[in-house]
């Protein structure tokens, strides 16, 4: 097929084609210059990701460059944690880059789906993608976009840095300055004060994008949002962040620490390396053990990293033939005393294995039981509990039977069976299965480790207080209190709901309370009247006040606390307040699966402001995640959505034309009247 062939229908999918050995399956995604294949490579037969070029920009000859150089820079990075480049080619017009295709999610997605992760988990994300900036900075490459989207989660275990696509080659003798200084390419929300002014870029850099990264990973959003690209970016230079510390006083100090220092608006006042950071995150006091090597690279690898950061090439030889040298010394004297050290051998196998039978005998007991073993059973095992726990995190379905297969499979590795147990407690509590979720949360409040302890008495605390033992849950509440610095911001949401539940039980039992929130909107009986009263408010101050007092009166109400979101919202809509809008759209699309409505929501304010905001292509991949889930979309966003220049137009690209059609024609068919009543959430 010839290029000009080819660019009759840019938006054509090339699935089911061979572009040389490459059979083409099925389109993962598109980007601003290429559009992902998932593809079989025949000669090898293994699958990997085939990012072709798109059509209108392989007649730009310095497109065409860049595209290659990516490959080029990207090739040369040979490392556990990053992407690697297979192949460069052209068929049939097409140009091409084969890469390894990564099994798993990005670290955007992680997020949405889970939250912000704890922090043993978070230092070991940080960890080894640190090591592929290392990697980098090696080879005098700037990543120039590092981001939450090009973090990629394996779900064999590793963190992978993907997409070179806007590297260059930082050398002297570099004359194809093909991405230019004077160019701003990054995406916004991470972009480094010198990026922003388009002035020449080093690691530094890349460093600084990790850390605003690093922040939204741990505070749950970026340091700095707005409405336009150009108002992040005057954040960029001049606003301070603001202090993890305050977001989350649950975080080691010296990890907060080193964020901020990523963050620093200065160059010079960053880490002057990734060798420099990953010696910092080294020295950090996290618990070793199996999740310190969570999504870690290969044993060998970070071991000779730590070794050539701390002790040096010429030192680490040295110690090398000292150990070499003493070691024979050693077996000498070992050979004299061997009688004695069998004796004392016998001895410590004795004491050890009745301190691993007490230790046995005090373990929790399993949660498998027949049809719940049964269910385990079929789910296929993996390598290891590290990967069969990732593998169940990542399960849209049977999400019970894989969190119970860590056990079932793992028994053994008390780490992930305990990190199973907790997200099978969760999942029952959030499904309203309180009598399977009760036993799980009182194993881990009878512990002694204080971070299960705190998990445990949480869980109880909220399934008294749904059941209505009120006088029980301020007991166990007065307990947590104490340790709340320990729970993981899932769950200390959830604790507020008890909390505010068991104000006047816990006053009466003398436990310092957290203040309770203010409103100057008076506080009705019920959720649906507080919202009922908002919708009735006519200056813009005093409805805005009603609709946040929903969340802060009745934060347990999930339904009207949910519409109350969504129509505030709707109104920073109404009065172009977008930056406000936007984190609340964010919130709402990120939803669990099952809540259609939410989601649909924020998918469809995502596509009205990306349109507004005439970024087109924002808001196209808004309306294709929105598509299957119309019929759940609120009628009044609806109209919004399909009233909104340009998309009132109805141009869009071929393969989504008909959902467009038929998205309008919801709209329109809808009589309700537009804000008449609180937003339809129902499923």
């Amino acid at each position: 097929m010839s290029q000009s062939a080819r660019s009759a229908d840019d938006d054509a999918d090339l699935a089911g084609r061979t572009l040389g050995d490459f059979c083409l399956l099925r389109r993962l995604g598109r980007g601003a210059m290429a559009e992902v294949y998932l593809a079989e490579q025949q000669s090898l037969r293994r699958q990997v990701a085939l990012k072709v070029l798109k059509t209108d920009l392989a007649r730009d000859v310095n497109y065409v460059q860049r595209f290659q150089n990516e490959a080029r820079a990207a090739a040369a990075l040979v490392h556990a944690n990053i992407v690697q480049i297979y192949e460069v080619g052209c068929a049939d017009g097409v140009h091409y880059i084969a890469q390894e295709y990564v099994q798993g999610m990005n670290l955007r997605e992680w997020m949405q789906r889970n939250g912000s992760p704890d922090v043993k988990l978070t230092v070991a994300v940080m960890r080894q993608a640190a090591a592929a900036l290392h990697k980098a900075a090696q080879a005098g490459i700037v990543h120039r976009d590092i981001k939450p989207e090009n973090i990629m989660l394996s779900k064999t275990g590793e963190v992978k840095v993907a997409d070179f696509g806007l590297a260059r080659i930082a050398r002297e003798d570099d004359v194809l300055h093909l991405t230019q200084v004077g160019i701003t390419m990054g995406t916004p929300l991470y972009m480094s004060p010198e990026q922003v002014e388009g002035k020449s870029l080093d690691s530094r850099s890349d460093l600084y994008s990790f850390g605003i990264t690093c922040y939204h990973l741990l505070a749950g959003s970026p340091p700095f949002v707005g409405e336009t690209a150009l108002a992040v970016a005057v954040q960029h230079l001049n606003s301070p962040p603001r202090r993890l510390e305050e977001l989350r006083p649950d975080l080691p100090p010296g990890l907060a620490r080193i964020v901020h220092r990523l963050m620093e608006k200065k160059p010079g006042e960053r880490y002057s390396s990734a060798r420099e950071l990953l010696t910092d995150l080294r020295a950090l006091p996290i618990a070793a053990g199996d999740d310190s090597d969570l999504w870690a690279a290969t044993v060998d690898e970070q071991t000779a990293l730590e070794l050539s950061m701390t002790v040096g090439l010429h030192t680490a030889r040295s110690k090398l033939d000292e150990v070499m040298k003493t070691s024979a010394l050693v077996l000498k004297q070992q050979r004299d005393v061997w009688p004695r050290r069998l004796l004392i051998a016998c001895l410590a196998a004795f004491v050890l294995g009745g301190i691993a039978a007490a230790v046995k005998a005090r373990r929790t007991p399993s949660v498998l039981a027949g049809a719940r073993d049964d269910a385990a059973a079929s789910i296929p095992r993996q390598d290891s509990a590290r990967s069969q726990f990732l593998a169940a995190q990542m399960q849209l379905t049977d999400v019970e039977a894989w969190l119970l297969s860590v056990e079932r499979h793992f028994p053994n590795d008390a780490y992930f069976v305990d990190r199973a147990r907790q997200e099978l407690a969760r999942l029952y509590w959030k499904e309203n299965r309180i009598d399977e979720a009760l036993p799980l949360f009182d194993r881990f409040a009878e512990r002694l480790e204080e971070e299960y302890r705190a998990f445990g008495l949480a869980g109880r605390s909220l399934v008294q207080t749904k059941r209505g033992d009120l006088d029980q849950a301020a007991q166990t509440l007065a307990q947590l209190i104490p340790l709340r610095a320990k729970l993981d911001s899932r769950m200390n949401q959830d604790v507020q709901y008890a909390i505010a539940a068991n104000q006047q039980a816990l006053r009466e039992k003398g436990v310092a309370l957290p203040e309770p929130p203010t409103s100057p909107v008076p506080q009705q009986p019920t959720a649906q009247q507080q919202l009922y009263i908002a919708q009735f408010q006519l200056g813009d101050k005093e409805k805005e006040d009603s609709l946040k007092s929903v969340a802060l009166y009745f934060p347990q109400d999930a339904y009207y606390v949910t519409a109350s979101k969504l129509e505030l919202a709707k109104f920073y809509l109404q009065l172009e307040r977008r930056a406000d809008a936007l984190p609340i759209f964010v919130e709402l699309a990120a939803r669990d699966p099952s809540e259609r409505a939410a989601r649909a929501a924020g998918l469809a304010g995502q596509a009205i402001i990306g349109a507004q905001e005439k970024d087109l292509p924002r808001a196209r991949r808004a309306l294709e995640q929105l598509f299957p889930l119309a019929e759940s979309l609120d009628p009044s966003l609806a109209r919004m959505l399909v009233e909104t220049p340009p998309l009132s137009e109805g141009k869009m690209p071929q393969p989504m034309q008909r959902d467009w059609e038929t998205l309008r024609r919801q709209a329109q068919e809808s009589n309700e009247a537009a804000g008449g009543e609180p937003s339809r959430l129902n499923n």
